[in-house]
């Protein structure tokens, strides 16, 4: 059944949360890595 364009619409912004979470995650870890290693 093929979906309709407002079903994939609302299923593309209600990724975008889950995208912005991972990239803040990825995001801190580096940076808790640069500090620790210039720190020491």
């Amino acid at each position: 059944m093929p979906y309709s364009e407002t079903k994939v619409i609302i299923g593309g912004l209600a990724h975008i949360p889950v995208l912005i979470f991972i990239f803040n995650f990825i995001k801190n870890k580096f940076e808790a890595r640069a500090q620790s290693t210039s720190i020491s």
